[in-house]
């Protein structure tokens, strides 16, 4: 299966990325904009409006830090992101204990619209989905009986406030991690 998951997270990747070069909408100017006023010493939310939360500039920053400044290069970084949504996703399903289902779901957002088209974009609508994910990934593989399930489940509270910093609605998933967690072997003598 280790080989089967890395076929589709290359796929992933690779179609991903066919959009980095297109031309950027207003929005995506937007952010770029105010990740080189960051990048320059300005201030976030006073000098650097901030119509998203906090993370999602830093998420950028990270980005940008990472591979480069330029708008194709962060576009880059979302699309690498998004590939390790893939990887939440699947591990999401494989805590839930779907077997080769668990290859199918990240191959799905291969063709799912609007993600295809969407994937290199610098919104963070997206960002958030795949930080998300990872975090659901984590609770459902700490839901599991085996070792490490506390770390698991740390990670995966951390990981879902990072979510939230990214984009609100994020917050959406926190029952959800809750619920995995609730399930995990021995939780409740834990706490």
């Amino acid at each position: 299966m280790p080989a089967g998951l890395a076929i589709i997270v290359v796929a992933q990747f690779v179609l991903f990325l066919r959009i980095r070069k297109t031309g950027m909408d207003f929005d995506e100017g937007f952010y770029l904009a105010s990740l080189d006023a960051l990048r320059h010493g300005q201030a976030m939310g006073t000098q650097v409006f901030l119509p998203q939360p906090p993370g999602f500039y830093e998420l950028m920053r990270l980005a940008g830090a990472l591979v480069g400044p330029s708008a194709e290069q962060v576009r880059e970084a979302f699309v690498a992101l998004a590939a390790v949504g893939g990887l939440g996703l699947f591990a999401l399903a494989r805590g839930l204990g779907a077997g080769f289902a668990a290859l199918i779901a990240p191959a799905l957002l291969i063709i799912t619209p609007p993600v295809p088209e969407d994937a290199a974009r610098v919104w963070a609508d997206l960002p958030c989905l795949w930080v998300a994910l990872v975090a659901l990934g984590l609770a459902a593989l700490a839901a599991r009986r085996g070792r490490g399930e506390l770390v698991l489940a740390g990670l995966a509270g951390v990981v879902a406030v990072a979510a939230v910093t990214v984009k609100f609605p994020a917050a959406l998933i926190g029952p959800v991690v809750l619920v995995l967690l609730a399930a995990a072997p021995g939780w409740r003598m834990r706490v």
